[in-house]
């Protein structure tokens, strides 16, 4: 019986599992404020470990990214910015979802996407760089749109915001956060998960 996830997988991914914490918990690593919302480092990690340990490092990576997110509502690591903490305020259950479950699926998502690229005709540096480009559109994307289906209808945040006026500030934040992040996610996650790959496999080739 296959394992799903080698010893030197594990290895891997404790590795980048420290990198992450370290980014979450020393200033300017992981997050640059920008007003209300912040541009988020923190898929360099996410994306390699989807890279070079497959879907299931990818998840693991996300959710805890997620998790860490959530904790700075509660103190936890650099203090969250005013509008998470506006919204934990409103519901922290539905902030706890709106923290993990789209970093989980930008996890596993560009996991999933790279195996399939993988199976192609396609360099291998070319699959990572897509994967991991994905992988931070993925977390932009899905945190503003579940931000938006969970609390864009709450009386709090049409009371303060309006629901239209809401939803035209994500959208904007959609679209800058997106170029932004993409253009340091894709090409520096691409050539780390890239460079790992050739010299540090994660699996080894099986035989014949």
């Amino acid at each position: 019986m296959k394992r799903n996830i080698s010893a030197a997988a594990l290895t891997r991914l404790a590795a980048l599992i420290a990198i992450l914490l370290v980014m979450t918990y020393v200033p300017g690593l992981g997050y640059i404020p920008v007003g209300a919302f912040s541009i988020t480092l923190m898929m360099l990690p996410v994306g390699v470990a989807a890279v070079i340990i497959g879907p299931v490092g990818g998840a693991v990576m996300g959710t805890l990214f997620g998790l860490t997110s959530f904790l700075q509502c509660v103190g936890v690591g650099i203090p969250a910015v005013g509008l998470k903490l506006f919204f934990f305020s409103v519901n922290p259950f539905l902030t706890f979802i709106w923290c993990v479950i789209p970093r989980f699926l930008a996890g596993w998502l560009p996991g999933l996407i790279f195996a399939a690229m993988s199976r192609s005709k396609l360099p291998k540096t070319v699959s990572a760089v897509v994967a991991c480009g994905l992988g931070s559109a993925f977390n932009t994307i899905f945190y503003m749109f579940t931000l938006w289906a969970l609390f864009g209808r709450t009386d709090k945040v049409i009371e303060t915001y309006g629901s239209s006026n809401f939803f035209k500030i994500l959208l904007a934040v959609v679209v800058t956060n997106t170029l932004l992040e993409l253009a340091v996610n894709t090409f520096i996650g691409g050539a780390v998960s890239r460079t790992l790959l050739k010299f540090l496999p994660a699996r080894r080739k099986s035989k014949a």
